[in-house]
C-alpha cells in the first residue's frame, strides 16, 4: 500500500464529531475507548438503541439490513454497514468529502478549505516544492483557490495533518489504498475513489437510518473498516462504477478541446489553466 509523506482537518455532519485541527486533544480522540467498538465516538442517535431487556423474554437482536440489490454498501460484522455518501460532482468533490468525514462546519465553505490548502503550502516550502507541485507554488496556491480546481493527494496530506488523522483513499480502479498520514494518528477517515471523483464513506446502523447518525472516523486498529472498503470497491468496480483513467474522453467547456485520459487532461489544465472539464 502507497503511504503518502506529507500530511491535515474535522468530522461529519449533524451529529457526528468535528476533528480538531492540530493541537487540542480532539473530542474523539480523548474517546476512543468509550465503548464503541470501532473505537471512535459512538454518533448514533439514542432513538435507534433496542429496547432494555425483558426478565420474561430476551429481545431478539437483528443486525442490520440490507438489500441485496445494494452495490453500495457492505456489512462489517454484525455491527453496521460500511456505505458511500455521495457528495457533489462539481469539481469540490474531495472538498465535499472532507467536509462530510472531518468537518461539519466546512460543508457550506468549500472555499475555506481551499484557504487551508493554500496557507499549508505557503508555509511549507520545502515539502510542497514547486516539484512536487508541478508548477511553482503561487501558482498552485492560486490554482486551488479557484472553485472548479480538482483536489487529489497533495491536498489529502495536507487535510491529514491539519485534522490530525489518517485519511485513507481507496481507489475503485485497484483496490489500492492510500494512507496519508500513517503511522502518525490514533484515528482515520476513508474516501472512495472512482477515478475522477472522490465520496464519503460511513458506517451507519441501517440504510434507512438518517446520515447524521453516520459514523465517519475510526480507530486505526480496527483494520477490518479498510477491508470493508475494499471489498467495497471491488463491489463498486464490478458495476462498472469508476472511471477508467486511461481511456476516458471529455471536453474542455472553455475551449472545447477534446481530451482522452488523465495525463491529456492533466497537461491540457497546465498549459491553459482551463480546469471546466
Amino acid at each position: 500500500m502507497f503511504t503518502a509523506q506529507p500530511t491535515s482537518t474535522s468530522g461529519g455532519f449533524g451529529s457526528r464529531p468535528v476533528v480538531q485541527p492540530s493541537g487540542a486533544l480532539s473530542a474523539f480522540q480523548a474517546r476512543a475507548t468509550s465503548g464503541n467498538v470501532f473505537g471512535g465516538l459512538s454518533t448514533v442517535n439514542s432513538a435507534y438503541k433496542s429496547n432494555p431487556p425483558s426478565a420474561t423474554q430476551p429481545p431478539k437482536i437483528q443486525p442490520p439490513t440490507m438489500p441485496s440489490s445494494s452495490i453500495d454498501a457492505i456489512r462489517v460484522r454484525d455491527l453496521g454497514l460500511l456505505v458511500v455518501r455521495e457528495v457533489e460532482d462539481d469539481n469540490s468533490c474531495l472538498f465535499n468529502a472532507i467536509a462530510y468525514t472531518l468537518d461539519p462546519t466546512m460543508k457550506n465553505n468549500v472555499q475555506g478549505l481551499r484557504q487551508i490548502v493554500a496557507q499549508a503550502i505557503e508555509a511549507s516550502p520545502e515539502a510542497y516544492s514547486d516539484v512536487v507541485l508541478g508548477r511553482p507554488r503561487n501558482e498552485y496556491c492560486d490554482w486551488i483557490k479557484r472553485e472548479n480546481s480538482w483536489g487529489g493527494a497533495i491536498e489529502l496530506a495536507i487535510f491529514s495533518e491539519h485534522y490530525n488523522i489518517e485519511i485513507d483513499s481507496i481507489d475503485v480502479s485497484t483496490g489500492r489504498v492510500d494512507r496519508f498520514g500513517e503511522g502518525q494518528y490514533n484515528q482515520r477517515a476513508l474516501v472512495m475513489y472512482s477515478g475522477i471523483h472522490y465520496d464519503a464513506l460511513a458506517i451507519t446502523p441501517g440504510l434507512d437510518i438518517p446520515g447524521e447518525c453516520d459514523q465517519t472516523q475510526f480507530d486505526v486498529s480496527s483494520e477490518d473498516i479498510v477491508n470493508a472498503g475494499v471489498q467495497l470497491a471491488a463491489k463498486l468496480k464490478k458495476a462498472h462504477k469508476y472511471t477508467d483513467l486511461a481511456t476516458f474522453t471529455l471536453r474542455c467547456s472553455i475551449c472545447q478541446a477534446g481530451l482522452q485520459g488523465e495525463k491529456d487532461a492533466q497537461q491540457h489544465a497546465q498549459q491553459t489553466s482551463h480546469t471546466s472539464l
